[in-house]
Formats: structure tokens, sequence, C-alpha cells
């Protein structure tokens, strides 16, 4: 702690709070201290199945600051020590148009604040629930500057800059039950110290108080080996403690890490949030001003570099919307350019260059809810760290592990703690849903297919896979686990990556993707979304009179599932989809004239197989795309493998002191690769019908550069194409026999190749 705030504390610079004196009304009394504590002894503390009485005093707690005080009513009371100071929310031009001004500005307290408003639920007012919200500053506020002189370079971009605060805070909100005992509502993992933890304490209540319905949760991420995770779970099954033992042994021996730590404590059935870590406030907002390329930052938001728990817990059961973000926003860089500036004689045939900073974040959240069946640490939900696809520098694949805890758990729930998802079922039969996702050469995969049992449980194939994985044959591309107790889960670990999508050479719009994983999961139906690599990049040229002056679009690498494909009440391992990597997507392209014989057109369902085969093995046909997809009959599954180009869709076009210039004002994007869409029932006649919609994508789109643009905008009849994108398509309705292949009609080609013929089969088959 820094000597700024050991004398702040000591000065108690501010000291306030309201009270009302009613000799009707009982008198409620508060005290919150803030304190240090080591995180060994703290650890120690949590393992002990003492009371909790007299905490502070064994961990020899240091005190950081302490509010008292009284309340007689059930307005709000103030407790608060600190200064207020002004921060600018927005920033605008001033009168001359030449410099920046503050337009907006908000007053925050530096220091710690503590809003109670207390709630009586008897006659006598010995039950009484207190709704706090606490907001604590660890350090004081830092200032980063940010540059809005987006035409300037080097140090010069650092003369016309703007501030935006930075607060390293600790916030808590809920409600807990007043008892004169002094217990700990929450902790925290310090954020600048992993040997130092944050208790908040609390003493409130008359003596006569009856009120002592509580309940605490504790949440811990661990990030951990890939592939020893794996391990690990895959030999204990669904033993919980078993994996957390591995966990605590490798944090021991350094191979493994706890990166976030949190408890909370707050009344049964009651809601309480609870975040600590540094908030940046980024821009959202740019006011523009063009003929200068002067990009000022006019709203601001903040964004979390930390953890938030947010939990609602009702019995043994709690609900859950949490996040976490290890590293802060990163800095990105892109292109600016205005074709049109003012130049020396007044008239507006200058063009500019320039580059502006945006932000990008990086979040792992989880939403959905967990049954506690005892007070041992429950395992809830595993994802890839948020910058694993993109953005890293650590050595090898990791994992990060959250695991939840209900320490004072004490009885089964009551059959209305839990809704009729979970009623009924042992815990060890409760759903735990994990994905794994591994890449391999094509010819290896397809003689795994081949081998493969359809109505057999597929973990020899995950168990051949991971072997594989260690031999360096194969790697994994995803891995998330979600043991949440409900019909709905959501879990994203990504980096959310910002890009422009309105007048994106001078941006006006941003857009962010999650750059990661996502799963959702909504009964029994489950959507899987991986991006496969970081994001590729297109670039329109602007200007023929300054190469400099670009345009940016990223083009995201995606693989998505979605399909109803889990009953609840299943077990075991199951192969739920599989898809060749399109050409187009690959370093180079497949070799043209895949196919040389027409014998497919005539070609019966029954012989598919074997003759398929046969031509693949001599080289007369190569197999352009393999895809599998695990689901029940179900109105929509989908399964894709594809890239996003952006096409333009509107320009601004050239004026006429200027005929060479032209930059793009709208974009639309163009999903490359594979597409598949279908709709499966099945018939009463055992047969299903499926409707199916399926694109192939058989060349990379090809978007018209700035010279053929311009031919185009001097000719008043000429339409702009947008990108050519070849592909081939197949929409038809048709009727399967289970275990038969069914031909496609032939497809709907844009493709400029005539020397080639592409056909598409598709069979049902049963599953286990």
């Amino acid at each position: 702690m820094s000597t700024y705030w050991q004398l702040g504390l000591a000065l108690y610079l501010g000291f306030v709070f309201h009270l009302k004196s009613s000799a009707q009304e009982p008198v409620t009394l508060i005290t919150a201290r803030i304190t240090t504590v080591k995180e060994s002894d703290w650890q120690r503390e949590m393992a002990q199945t003492g009371k909790p009485d007299g905490m502070r005093e064994r961990l020899q707690a240091r005190t950081l600051v302490e509010l008292a005080g009284a309340m007689t009513d059930d307005e709000v009371t103030l407790l608060s020590v600190g200064q207020e100071r002004d921060f600018v929310t927005q920033w605008g031009r001033t009168a001359n148009q030449q410099d920046v001004e503050a337009k907006k500005t908000e007053k925050q307290l530096i220091g710690t604040e503590m809003r109670v408003k207390r709630e009586i639920l008897d006659d006598d007012g010995t039950k009484v629930r207190l709704h706090i919200t606490l907001t604590h500053d660890l350090q004081p506020p830092q200032l980063q500057k940010i540059t809005y002189d987006t035409a300037a370079v080097g140090a010069e971009r650092d003369r016309r800059s703007v501030t935006a605060p930075r607060f390293e805070r600790l916030r808590w909100q809920g409600e807990v039950m007043a008892r004169p005992e002094e217990r700990m509502i929450a902790s925290f993992q310090s954020p600048q110290d992993a040997a130092t933890r944050i208790v908040v304490f609390l003493q409130g209540g008359a003596a006569a108080s009856k009120a002592k319905e509580s309940t605490t949760l504790q949440q811990t991420i661990y990030r951990v080996p890939e592939l020893n995770m794996l391990d690990w779970l895959l030999k204990t099954s669904r033993d919980d403690a078993a994996v957390i033992h591995h966990l605590q042994e490798a944090v021991a021996a350094g191979q493994a890490s706890v990166v976030s730590s949190t408890t909370l404590s707050m009344a049964s059935r009651a809601r309480a949030e609870a975040q600590i870590g540094t908030e940046h406030w980024v821009p959202t907002e740019m006011g523009q001003y063009v003929d200068q390329l002067y990009l000022v930052p006019s709203a601001f938001e903040p964004v979390l570099q930390g953890t938030r728990v947010s939990t609602d817990v009702s019995g043994c059961r709690a609900t859950f919307n949490n996040s976490y973000a290890l590293r802060p926003p990163l800095t990105v860089k892109w292109p600016t350019s205005w074709l049109r500036a003012r130049d020396e004689k007044g008239a507006f045939t200058k063009a500019i260059h320039g580059w502006m900073d945006w932000r990008d974040r990086f979040e792992q959240q989880m939403d959905g809810s967990v049954f506690f069946c005892n007070a041992a640490p429950h395992l809830v939900a595993m994802m890839p760290p948020a910058d694993q696809v993109w953005g890293t520098e650590r050595q090898g694949r990791w994992l990060d592990v959250t695991v939840m805890q209900q320490p004072d758990w004490s009885a089964k729930p009551a059959p209305e703690d839990i809704n009729e998802f979970v009623r009924g079922k042992e815990p060890a039969a409760l759903p735990r849903r994990m994905f794994i996702g591994i890449a391999l050469d094509s010819d290896a995969a397809h003689a795994l297919l081949t081998e493969r049992k359809p109505g057999q449980d597929d973990s020899a194939l995950l168990h051949e896979l991971l072997a594989r994985t260690k031999d360096g044959k194969a790697r994994v591309m995803t891995c998330v686990l979600a043991a949440h107790e409900s019909d709905r889960r959501n879990q994203t670990s990504a980096r959310m990556h910002a890009y422009p999508t309105e007048m994106p050479s001078i941006p006006s719009a941003w857009q962010d993707v999650p750059v990661g994983t996502r799963l959702e999961q909504d009964g029994d139906i489950v959507a899987l979304t991986q991006h496969l690599a970081p994001p590729a990049r297109s670039e329109w040229k602007l200007a023929r009179d300054m190469p400099d002056a670009v345009m940016w679009q990223p083009r995201f690498r995606t693989m998505s599932t979605s399909t109803q494909a889990f009953a609840m009440i299943s077990t075991g391992t199951h192969l739920l989809s599989a898809a060749a990597i399109p050409a187009v997507m690959a370093d180079t392209d497949f070799p043209a004239n895949e196919t040389k014989t027409d014998d497919f057109e005539s070609l019966k369902m029954d012989d598919f197989e074997r003759f398929s085969q046969r031509q693949l093995k001599s080289g007369h046909a190569k197999l352009k795309s393999h895809s599998l997809l695990r689901t029940q009959p179900s109105p929509r599954v989908r399964l894709s493998v594809i890239e996003e180009y952006q096409t333009a869709t509107a320009f601004d076009p050239p004026s006429s002191g200027a005929p060479f210039r032209m930059r793009p004002t709208a974009l639309e994007a163009l999903p490359v690769g594979l597409q598949f869409e279908g709709e499966l029932t099945d018939e009463p006649d055992g047969t299903f019908h499926l409707n199916v919609k399926l694109q192939y994508s058989t060349a990379k789109p090809i978007e018209p550069g700035l010279e053929e643009t311009l031919r185009l905008s001097a000719n008043p009849k000429a339409l702009y194409p947008g990108a050519k994108h070849e592909l081939d398509e197949w929409t038809e309705g048709l009727s399967l026999v289970p275990g038969k292949f069914r031909r496609l009609l032939p497809p709907s080609s844009t493709t400029g190749d005539k020397t080639t013929t592409r056909s598409a089969w598709v069979r049902v088959r049963p599953a286990k």
C-alpha cells in the first residue's frame, strides 16, 4: 500500500454519514473494515472448520480503512472517506476548431465509500437485512494518454492528445443480514501481489439480533497445461476431488497457477456482485474532424482487467454470470485516410493519411448455475485463455479451470431449491459436457473415420487422437467444459477484436468479434464456435497518388457447429462433428480438374461407396470436402468452416478535383468455405426427410482493385460487381434411407471452371 494512502487514511479526509434520530425506531450500528492478510494465512484459515467469529484477529489482518455509522430509519446511509475529483467523460473541439476541451465531466470519490440501506423484516426489529454498495480504491487513479491526431506519426502524435482515467478498485454490492458478530463478506486475491489477500469484514446489528441466515461462495480459477488437465479429467471421470487435488499439486510444484480467487458471503436467497481489478476507460465514440484527420474521443466506457463475480444463491444452488480478464485492453493501430481535405487554395483536393488507435479486450465469461451436493469444491467450467488463439506470448497451450465451493453447505436442498432439470438426479448423474477439438492430417482423419463404428462409444477414438497429439501428429484446437446444472449455459473466452464497419477508412462505427472459443447450450441444443487462427487481413488501395492511403478489414476464420445432439441424460464419448478445411482457406489451393469423368452422374446410390473409393485411389477424383454432424431430428442443424471476407457495397466516388481516388464507405460480409444447413425429420416408415442447403467455395474471392473501380465509376451505367466469389450451391429436399448415400441434384454454380464436375452426396445413419 502506497504512502499516499497511508497518510490519506490516517488523516481521514472527509468522513461523512447520514443520520436521522428517531425514538420510535431501533438503531442499527454498522462497522466495515477493509484489510489485508497473508495469502498463506488465509488458505490455512479456510482449511479450518471452526467458527468464523474472531477471524480478523486470528489472521492478524492489517486494517486499511474503517467506516462506522448508525441507522435509525430506512433511508440510505452514506459512509465515506476520501476526496472528490473531476474526470472528463467527453472531449470536443474549442470554438476556434484548433484545440480540444472537456465537454462533460463526472465527479468520482477517490477513497472508500459505502452506501447502506436497512430493511426490517420482523415486528421487533431484530431481523434486519442490509443492502450494501461498497467501493474502495486500491491505488490512486492514473491518467492514460489517448492520441487524436491520426494524421501525425512518431512523437508528433503525442502533441495532440487527451486523457482518460484508470481506476484500480474493489467493488461489492449485495445483501447481508445484520448481526452483532463480525464476519467476512468478501475476499480477493490482490491484483498487485499474489501473496496478499484483501478481506472485507462487516459488523452490524443489535445485540439481540436473531438474523444469522447467510451463505458463502468461493471461486478459484487455475491456469494449467492443457494436456495435463485432459489426462486428469479422462482418468478420474466425474471425481472432482481427484481433479482438484491434481490442480493443487500442480500449483505447489510450480507447474500451474491460481490466477483468480474470490470469496463472497451474503444473505441466503440473495444476489451479490463483487469485482476487483483495474477499470480502464476506453473510447467508444470519436468526433470526426476530417479536414485535419482528428478523431477526438467523445464517449468512454469502463473495461475491467480483473475478476467480476455476480451470483444469486438459493439454498445449495447458485446461479452466476461471472467474467475474468487477466490482460488489459490492447492498443491496435488502424490506417485512416481522408481523400477530400482542403488544400492551400481552399479546394477539397488534398489527401491525408494517418493511423488511429483502438482497443481490443480480453474476456472470459460464464453464465449458468451450479448445484452444490456437499461442501467440497466443484469443477464448474474450463476454457482456453482469452488470448490462446491470438496474442499469446506463453509457451505451449493452457486451460483456465474454474472451481466453485459452498463451504458452509450443511444440508441437501429442499425441492423448491432446484428446478425440474436437476430434481431427482444424483450428483454423479448431473450433466457435464466437455468438447475437445483436434486437428490432424486429412488422410489420417479419413482412416480413423473409416475404422469407427457409429453405434459404439467413441472413447477409443478420443484416446487415439490424444495419443497422436502427444506424439506431435495432431494438435488440440479447442477444449471447453461446462458442468453447470442448468438447461441453459454460455461460455466465452476470446480476444474481443474491434474493427471499423461504417466509413471504415475514417471509422464512425465499430463492431466487436470474439476471436476464441464460444459455447452456448439451451436444453439439448449445443452451439460451439472456435476460431481456427488469428484473422487474416484484406487491404484496399484508395488513392493512385498516395500509395500509403489504404483501408484494412479482418477476415475471421472459424469452425461453427449448431446441433440438437445431446439429450441431457446421455452419457459417454461421442463424435460430434468432423470437417475438412476447405481448400480456399489453405495456403495453397488443391489442383484444378479434380473430377475428370462424368461417371458420377449415373451412379446408383448402392454403388457409391465402393465406386468413390476406387475413383479416389486411381486419381480420377479428389475429395474436396468430407463432413460429419451428429444430431437428433431437428428443425435446424448447421456446420460451417469459413473465412469471412468483406466486400464493398458503397463508395465515396471520385471528385472532379481528384478523379484518381475512391474509398469504400459500406461493407458486407462474405462467408467463404463450407456451409451446411439442414432440417431433419424422421418419418413413420423409418426413413428421414432432409431439407438441405450446402455451399462450397471453389476459389478465393477477388475484390475489384482501385483501377477497376475507377473505370467503373467513370461509366454512369456500370454497376459495381462486388467481390467475385466462385462457389457451388445445392438446395434440395429429399427422402433418405438410413445407411444409404443419396446424390444431390447438380449444383447451381458461379464457378468459371467448366472443365470439372462436382458431385455432392449425403447419408443418414443411426448413432448410439
